[in-house]
């Protein structure tokens, strides 16, 4: 008798091999990774012709995460389909594992991978931050990767004064969204 952590580790150990032996994940990788780099290189590109400061944030995160919103899918939903087009998915099924255990085993699997394509994605800021004079922008970075609310709603709760009820919160805001300055 196998515990069910066993078996969800054997799968997902299994799933996460198989994505580095098939090629789709590595053109998926390498379409994900090359247009990040693309956009990276033209924007540090720009700022030495230019001038000006390295902004992270603005060129590879914004594009990551729209990147990942289109990627994410099309990791997972292939989990399931590649066993279907192969005929293992009956094999799959009668075999003496639940079907929790093999849904967490293939999320984690994928999970892993795009761990992966995220650590590498991190190498931009490594590279970044040694081959620009002001290095970059710690604080921002580190706004941008908090956990949390939204980043700009967290931002303008900072802002709020603490002393005022919710009345003075909204006047506070919709002063600001006039043009009016912050008190």
């Amino acid at each position: 008798m196998t515990t069910p952590m066993k078996n969800v580790w054997t799968i997902a150990k299994r799933e996460f091999n198989m994505y580095f032996v098939s090629p789709v994940a590595y053109a998926v990788a390498f379409a994900f990774l090359g247009i990040l780099g693309l956009i990276f290189y033209a924007n540090l590109s720009r700022v030495a012709n230019f001038g000006g400061s390295p902004e992270f944030v603005q060129w590879v995160l914004s594009p990551f995460v729209t990147l990942m919103l289109f990627l994410s899918p099309g990791v997972t939903m292939r989990l399931m389909s590649e066993e279907q087009r192969t005929g293992t998915v009956e094999l799959l099924l009668t075999a003496p594992v639940r079907e929790w255990e093999l849904v967490t085993g293939k999320w984690l699997a994928a999970f892993g991978f795009m761990a992966v394509i995220v650590f590498v994605t991190g190498l931009y800021a490594l590279v970044l931050n040694n081959y620009t004079t002001p290095g970059l922008d710690r604080g921002a970075l580190d706004r941008a990767l908090r956990p949390g609310p939204s980043r700009g709603a967290h931002a303008r709760l900072e802002r709020a004064p603490a002393h005022h009820g919710p009345r003075e919160y909204a006047s506070h805001h919709a002063g600001r969204a006039r043009g009016a300055p912050a008190r």
